[in-house]
């Protein structure tokens, strides 16, 4: 536990109250996250807390489209896939339409 602990910058005492019940905050959480190489937004909805809108998708219906990209992603050789990531990082994003709520 001390190795992700001290990773991401919390106490042991932050820790072992949130492993108590304590409610987590943003700043901890986000940190929390990034040590467990989880997604941010995961651990907010795995808290029972709003997400913020800067790690919210801007689209939630665009995730019927993932595992369509994904399962051809996968076929292509990896030059091809670093292209594709490359592209969709390109794409300009479009503002947010609605408020994020997680199912």
């Amino acid at each position: 536990m001390e190795r992700w602990v001290d990773h991401a910058g919390l106490t042991v005492d932050e820790v072992r109250g949130v492993l108590a019940g304590e409610a987590p905050g943003e700043g901890l959480l986000r940190r929390l996250a990034a040590a467990l190489r989880f997604h941010v937004v995961d651990l907010f909805i795995l808290a029972g807390l709003p997400v913020p809108d800067d790690v919210a998708p801007l689209d939630a219906g665009a995730e019927r489209w993932v595992p369509g990209i994904v399962m051809d992603a996968v076929c292509l050789p990896v030059g091809s896939r670093r292209e594709l990531l490359q592209l969709v990082g390109s794409l300009p994003q479009e503002e947010r339409r609605s408020a994020f709520t997680p199912r």
